[in-house]
């Protein structure tokens, strides 16, 4: 069964019985007879007090003594409070005045005549049926107040769509349709609905129903609606329908409501949900396709989808398999996915409870609803069934002190809002009957129209529906946040994880899939196929010694006043490597390369490889400690440097040598090109990068690594490089970019000198001077370029590509209004896939929450996997790894760690897979989103922060170009 039919349950013994049983006890005894033995029990136990029809009360067991609905109405007259959650609405409306988020409405197309009149007196008569219905709202002193008028007038709107054609009809009948659900209400004047009627034909009709939350919730839709067709079939005459009298009315609710808390329960209530949400943790955003605006504008969205008849079947058999009730099955399913997507372990939940504890209230129209916040905690370790039986215990303990009013929680909990946003969640579930279900005229047939709501208070709500056709799952959304195509990928995700939880029960939560199988095959398949690897039979030196015989005499390099031609950068560089050979330079051999910013510094890393060895930079401007530990790692025995850096290597035990005096001294030999046996498997370069041991790992790169990389970027790009602008020093894998692109066409590379390199408006000055056409910098320094330098003096770039850092959105955006005709490229690659392995380009109307990193490039792949190495669904956070060519060796004397980072490519048989560390999703075009990283995620007073997220936010803020989170202990 569900949730509201245990509601029931409980309302009907305590009208029979009166004893009033918690929920949990109607979910721990799921046999009749076990149920009766619990009534009796507690009926045995208690003292009953008649003091007649209106005080009837019974003891809860606690010597509270607890009213029930009074028989005699409470007066009428003047100025009557609201009910607590009535309070809220007030409070909302205050905020949004007219927003269509308080508005609850539904849509009907009937087949058969109707009668306009007859309906028209229907209503009539359940607006006089109902006080509720014919209820004021205002203020005093900023506290709400509602008064019931004696009488009122309603006439249905009337809209005559015959004359149109249907293509027509249908695009009327939803703009009516929004316009009757979005249309403000006059609080002040009443009635709090409307009901329009929207004839196509003569047995073809639309009804449309649109009330104030403040006078009606999902409950009182059915009660309406039963009401109204019962009163139809009677033609309106409200003694021949088939109603029984009403007990009480709203205002009698809400007397026994303040009166039932002020018997003491509020106490009781308020140190559950303390003891239960203390120490919560602040609601965890789902990744999003757009920034959420600020401030909000609760603009909504839904899409819904029916479970699959079997799975709907399968559904009620596991209900009493488990002995818990649907709602609490979608409940856990959305745990585990909200879990998945927000890695969160420590998540609330909203959702609202019908409020109805009384019989008497059943055939009440009203807002009776109250929210209630679910709490929960999961682990990938945690089992289907062991989060079962804690949603059980969790959702039956919450029906049990549902009658706090939530705003009471917050204070409890002194939480601060923001706004009208929950401090507690972001999303909520909710379960309703299908207030359709109700609708049973004679000679009339009626179906939902689809429910295009206007306003969304959360992130996202999951409604479930029970139909009589079966089950219907919907995600109302902020569609300022979320697009359609991947809200209705959440909800598929949804069932088919309601399926795997339904078929395995006993298994992990992190080994239950998200993805369907045709999805499955579209990542692995379409969108990482694997290329046959390219054949290279030289090392990358011969590339560059090519292009000197097409190129000679054009300038290479220049930094500051000194140029360089090829002819002349490859004569150097032969001297230099003979020099090194006969010092016992050979292959594989790392040779260490401390120089600055340079021509010599480029003859030096040329001279190393033509001489078979791979270079390791050395910057000089790390310490000599880091100096020395790179330098022992590597077991570097041959040091190029210049002259003036020596100092820098005092403590090295080594060979140091020259670059300058090795080009002249007598040990160099000949001009020509050296014919050292150099293959595509030997190494190119170590490149060193932080550990979080505070041990430098140095990335062992090969020729073929490096050959395939270039490859890809040739076939990328496709203009040709003719001046690059090198910001990045020797010791970071960017540089590697700028050189070898550039060397490999016949560009010229400009290199900064090591006072320009950080000073925006010399670089700026650098790129006027040069024409350059091509860079890559990290999104820091180029915004703060483009801060500094006049648009002309950058008009000759054509292709900026950034990298290393998250592309704010802001910069993208000024790039195009500072350079149209340049464009923007965000590339993305750990140094242990050989400088990039995605690449995306950006347009001026890129939209979305964050710049995509792109597609994987040729010869590589891109997969985001779960903690069990399989692909997670589109749109899904997960860990990223890099498969393909361009994968390094691994790191340098660190067998351990290289093991732990390069593992086995479940996908490909022989191949690897590097773990990158990084947080990332899929988009629905394939394009790979950059989240976060795994290892930002702190501890701070029992709560698990993500740094990246709270940096995020912060950027967001107006004037906020770029933020740093620290965690600082006390």
């Amino acid at each position: 069964g569900n949730s509201l039919l245990a509601a029931q349950c409980v309302a009907r013994i305590l009208d029979e019985c009166h004893v009033e049983l918690p929920l949990s006890v109607v979910f721990e005894s799921p046999i009749l007879s076990a149920l009766a033995a619990r009534v009796s029990e507690r009926s045995a136990s208690k003292h009953i007090t008649n003091t007649g029809v209106e005080g009837l009360g019974f003891s809860d067991g606690g010597g509270l003594q607890i009213p029930l609905v009074s028989r005699s109405p409470v007066s009428r007259q003047g100025r009557m409070p609201l009910s607590f959650s009535q309070q809220r609405l007030w409070f909302l409306e205050q905020v949004h005045p007219g927003s269509s988020m308080n508005h609850i409405s539904m849509s009907v197309r009937i087949r058969g005549a109707v009668n306009p009149d007859v309906l028209e007196r229907s209503v009539q008569e359940i607006l006089r049926r109902h006080e509720i219905l014919r209820t004021r709202f205002g203020s005093e002193r900023g506290e709400g107040f509602a008064e019931v008028s004696g009488e009122m007038i309603f006439t249905i709107g009337r809209h005559d769509l015959r004359a149109r054609n249907q293509a027509e009809q249908e695009v009327e009948v939803r703009q009516l349709l929004r316009m009757e659900a979005g249309q403000p209400f006059d609080l002040g004047q009443g009635p709090l609905f409307r009901v329009a009627l929207l004839t196509l034909d003569r047995d073809q009709h639309v009804l449309g129903l649109t009330f104030h939350r403040l006078i009606a919730d999902g409950w009182s839709l059915r009660v309406f609606c039963k009401e109204l067709t019962l009163l139809y079939e009677a033609g309106g005459d409200i003694r021949g329908a088939q109603l029984s009298k009403l007990r009480v009315q709203y205002a009698d609710y809400v007397d026994w409501q303040r009166a039932r808390l002020n018997q003491g329960l509020r106490e009781v209530h308020r140190e559950y949900w303390i003891r239960q949400l203390s120490g919560a943790s602040p609601p965890a955003e789902l990744p999003a396709d757009h920034p959420r605006p600020r401030p909000r504008t609760f603009e909504g969205g839904v899409r819904s989808r029916s479970l699959a008849p079997g799975l709907a079947d399968d559904l009620g058999i596991f209900c009493q398999q488990q002995g818990v009730t649907s709602f609490m099955v979608l409940y856990a399913v959305f745990l585990t996915w909200l879990h998945r997507y927000t890695r969160a372990s420590d998540i609330v939940v909203g959702s609202v409870v019908a409020g109805r504890r009384r019989v008497e209230l059943e055939d009440v129209i009203g807002y009776c609803v109250n929210t209630v916040a679910l709490r929960s905690e999961l682990s990938d370790e945690l089992t289907g069934q062991g989060l079962l039986r804690q949603v059980r215990r969790v959702v039956a303990e919450a029906y049990d002190h549902q009658d706090l009013p939530f705003e009471e929680v917050i204070e409890a909990l002194s939480l601060r809002r923001e706004g009208t946003l929950s401090p507690l969640f972001n999303v909520m579930i909710v379960y309703e009957d299908d207030p359709l279900s109700a609708f049973k005229a004679r000679d009339l047939e009626a179906t939902h129209l689809p429910w295009e709501p206007t306003a969304s208070e959360f992130d996202l709500v999951l409604m479930v529906v029970n139909k009589a056709q079966g089950v219907e799952l919907a995600f109302l959304y902020d569609a300022a946040i979320f697009d359609d195509s991947t809200v209705s990928r959440m909800l598929g995700q949804i069932e088919t994880l309601l399926g795997e939880l339904i078929k395995k029960p006993e298994a992990r939560l992190g080994g239950l899939s998200l993805l369907a199988s045709e999805e499955r095959r579209h990542i692995l398949s379409e969108w990482n196929r694997a290329n046959d690897p390219v054949p290279f039979s030289a090392g990358i030196h011969a590339f560059i010694e090519a292009q000197v015989e097409r190129t000679p005499d054009a300038i290479a390099v220049t930094c500051g006043d000194e140029s360089i031609s090829y002819r002349e950068l490859n004569r150097r560089a032969n001297r230099v490597a003979v020099a090194l050979q006969k010092l016992g330079v050979c292959a594989d051999m790392p040779v260490g390369l401390c120089v600055e910013r340079s021509v010599d510094g480029l003859v030096g890393l040329l001279a190393i490889l033509k001489a078979g060895g791979g270079y390791v930079p050395l910057d000089p401007s790390f310490p000599d400690h880091r100096l020395r530990l790179m330098l022992d790692d590597a077991k570097v025995s041959i040091v190029v440097t210049q002259g003036h850096l020596r100092s820098h290597l005092q403590r090295y035990g080594g060979r140091i040598c020259d670059v300058e005096t090795l080009c002249t001294s007598t040990m160099s030999g000949g001009e020509e090109n050296l014919a050292v046996p150099v293959l595509p498997d030997h190494l190119a370069y170590i490149m060193y990068t932080s550990g979080s041991t505070g041990r430098p790992k140095g990335v062992a790169v090969t020729h073929r690594n490096l050959a395939t990389s270039l490859r890809a970027r040739l076939h990328y790009y496709p203009e040709q490089v003719s001046r690059f602008l090198m910001t990045f020093s020797l010791s970071f894998d960017g540089s590697v970019t700028g050189i070898f692109w550039t060397l490999l066409q016949g560009g010229k590379l400009v290199i900064p000198s090591e006072a320009a390199h950080r000073d925006p408006t010399e670089l700026a000055a650098l790129i006027e001077r040069h024409r350059i056409s091509h860079v890559v910098w990290v999104p820091s320094l180029y915004h703060a370029v483009l801060g500094e330098a006049l648009n002309a003096q950058l008009d000759s770039l054509r292709i900026v590509i950034t990298a290393g850092e998250s592309l704010p959105l802001e910069l993208v955006r000024r790039h195009y209004q500072l350079l149209p005709s340049a464009i923007l490229y965000n590339e993305y690659g750990p140094t242990e896939a050989t400088v990039w392995c995605s690449v995306y380009q950006t347009t001026r109307q890129e939209t979305g929450a964050r710049v995509p990193i792109g597609k994987s490039i040729d010869s590589m792949q891109l997969y985001v996997l779960d903690e069990g190495l399989e692909p997670v669904p589109i749109g899904v956070p997960g860990e990223l790894y890099v498969a393909g060519d361009c994968l390094a060796r691994g790191y340098v004397n660190q067998p351990q760690l290289t093991r732990e980072r390069f593992l086995a490519n479940p996908f490909v048989a022989g191949a690897r897979l590097y773990r990158t560390g990084d947080i990332a999703r899929y988009r629905e075009d394939g394009n790979v989103e950059f989240l976060g990283r795994v290892d930002q995620q702190v501890k701070l007073r029992g709560y698990r922060i993500e740094l990246g997220e709270v940096e995020y936010v912060l950027s967001n803020f107006p004037g906020v170009y770029q933020a740093a989170v620290l965690l600082r202990q006390d």
